[in-house]
């Protein structure tokens, strides 16, 4: 009888044994894949993984869940300067053309000698940074009569902004750098400009000089002016035609 108990005992034991360990391995397999689902999810990952990694708890999931902080702040920027260069080139161009149709509009002899002055070729021998007040004195004296003649003409009428100078946070002593020969002024005048943010445009026999931020108001303005005055002088002429009429 005992030894038949010691038979039945042992693989009881066995048999107990074998099931602990299978339900040990079933509720590890269990708990690894649980914590594989959470890492999915975006929860914390198991402390085995990040060990493993060398990173702290959360890092691994913190990376799953989005992209890292600033990311969409430097998308986002990139967008802004996208925008604001289009903005830019879209405020050129109606710089461009409203300062064509003005040109044209303008009915005073003495734009139309401004704009003939401005198609001379002038050279420009400023190799080293000159100011741009040095620079708007030698194309005031380029342009005026030869000296040869007892009343020369005063050359090119410039009348810098003040306004349109600040926003530009520039002055008539900020340098530009030009060497240039056989061009036309208004084209190198253009490139002098541009190098400290401004344009100009001509009004009534003054070529005046400003921001890139205020001259498409400016222009504008001059433009319904000219149309204003164009309707002004339309209507007196409709009267004294029709008051010969009556006559």
């Amino acid at each position: 009888m005992f030894k038949t108990s010691i038979k039945i005992v042992v693989p009881l034991i066995v048999a107990a044994g074998t099931t602990a360990l299978a339900l040990g391995a079933y509720q590890g397999d269990s708990a690894r894949a649980g914590n594989a689902d959470g890492f999915l999810q975006g929860k914390a990952v198991p402390r085995d993984v990040g060990k493993a990694a060398n990173l702290p708890p959360g890092a691994m999931a913190g990376a799953m869940s989005g992209p890292a902080p600033g990311a969409g702040g430097a998308m986002g920027g990139e967008a802004d300067e996208e925008e604001s260069a289009e903005r830019a080139r879209q405020r050129r161009l109606a710089t461009i053309t409203n300062r064509v149709r003005l040109a044209k509009k303008d009915p005073s002899p003495l734009s139309k000698a401004v704009w003939k002055m401005l198609e001379q070729p002038i050279a420009m021998p400023f190799i080293n940074d000159t100011s741009l007040d040095d620079i708007l004195k030698y194309i005031r004296e380029a342009t005026s009569g030869p000296k040869s003649q007892a009343s020369k003409a005063p050359g090119l009428q410039i009348y810098v902004d003040p306004v349109g100078l600040g926003e530009a946070e520039k002055s008539l002593q900020s340098t530009v750098s030009i060497n240039l020969e056989g061009i036309r002024l208004k084209t190198t005048l253009q490139l002098i400009l541009a190098q400290l943010d401004l344009d100009y445009y001509v009004r009534d026999g003054v070529l005046i000089i400003t921001g890139i931020e205020s001259i498409s108001d400016q222009l504008e303005e001059a433009l319904r002016e000219l149309e204003a005055e164009e309707e002004e002088a339309s209507q007196i002429r409709g009267q004294s035609k029709g008051s010969g009429l009556i006559n």
